[in-house]
C-alpha cells in the first residue's frame, strides 16, 4: 500500500463517491489502496487537502459543506443546533452560525410560539361545538373573518431560526371575511391594528357587504384579539345593530 503521497484527483472522487454511500474510511481506504490515514485527512480537509499551510487557520467546512448548509437555512425551518444534528457536520453553534451569516442572505430571528391551549379553552371548544352542532340555516347567516400580518423579512416572536433575508421591510395587516354567498373585500392596514384601525376597516368592508353575504340577519364571526374584545369595539357593534357569533 502507497503511503506518503497526496491523493490523485481520481482517487479523491473515488472516496468522495464512496463517502457519500456511508462507506467508512477503513473501507475507502482499502479500496484505492492508500491508508486510512490520509483518506481521513482528504476528508477533513476537502477543499483545502494539498494546499500549502500559509499561516492561515483552516476553514472549518469545504465550501460543499457551506453551500449545503445555506441550501437548508433558505427553507426557513432550521436552527443553528438543527442544522449540525441534521448535516452531521462536526463543528460547534459558533461555526454553524458565522458560516450563515458570512453569506449575507439570511438572517437570525425568532420562532413564532403557538399560545398555549389550556383546559378551560377545551370545554369551552366542546361546549361551542355542542352547541352549534345542529345548527343549518345559521351557518348562512354568519360571516368568518381574521386578520393576517405579512412582514416583508419574516413573522413575529419566532425562537430563533435562519429565514432568508428579503429586500426592504415593513409589514401590511389584511383584514378579510367570507359566508354562505362569497367572500368579502380585503381591507389593508399599514398601520398597528388596534379598536380605532378594526372599526375602521369594518365600517368600509363588512358593514357595505354583510346583507350581501349572508342576508340581513346576518352574525359576524371573530376571535378574542384584543382589540376585537375590547369595549370600545363592543360598543361600536351595538351602536351599528351588528351582532356577533358568541
Amino acid at each position: 500500500m502507497v503511503k506518503g503521497k497526496k491523493l490523485t484527483d481520481h482517487e479523491r472522487g473515488q472516496t468522495e463517491a464512496f463517502y457519500s454511500t456511508g462507506m467508512s474510511s477503513r473501507t475507502i481506504a482499502i479500496k484505492i489502496g492508500r491508508s486510512k490515514t490520509v483518506v481521513n485527512n482528504f476528508l477533513k480537509l476537502k477543499d483545502n487537502y494539498g494546499k500549502k499551510n500559509t499561516g492561515e487557520r483552516l476553514k472549518a467546512l469545504s465550501s460543499r459543506d457551506e453551500r449545503r448548509v445555506c441550501r437548508l437555512a433558505s427553507t426557513g425551518k432550521y436552527s443553528t443546533r438543527k442544522l449540525i444534528q441534521t448535516t452531521g457536520l462536526n463543528v460547534c453553534q459558533i461555526t454553524m452560525y458565522n458560516t450563515i451569516r458570512r453569506s449575507g442572505s439570511y438572517i437570525y430571528t425568532a420562532k413564532l410560539a403557538k399560545p398555549r391551549l389550556l383546559q378551560r379553552h377545551k370545554v369551552e371548544r366542546l361546549n361551542f361545538s355542542q352547541q352549534v352542532m345542529t345548527w343549518d340555516n345559521q351557518w348562512i347567516q354568519t360571516i368568518f373573518s381574521d386578520e393576517k400580518k405579512w412582514n416583508s423579512d419574516g413573522p413575529d416572536r419566532w425562537k430563533y431560526y435562519w429565514l432568508k433575508r428579503q429586500i426592504g421591510g415593513g409589514s401590511v395587516i389584511t383584514s378579510g371575511c367570507f359566508a354562505y354567498n362569497g367572500v368579502g373585500s380585503i381591507a389593508f392596514v399599514s398601520d398597528k391594528m388596534n379598536s380605532q384601525t378594526y372599526q375602521i376597516a369594518l365600517a368600509s368592508h363588512l358593514l357595505p357587504n354583510a346583507e350581501f353575504l349572508a342576508g340581513e340577519n346576518w352574525k359576524y364571526q371573530q376571535d378574542n384579539a384584543p382589540f376585537h374584545s375590547s369595549n370600545n369595539t363592543k360598543n361600536w357593534f351595538q351602536v351599528n345593530n351588528a351582532e356577533t357569533l358568541k
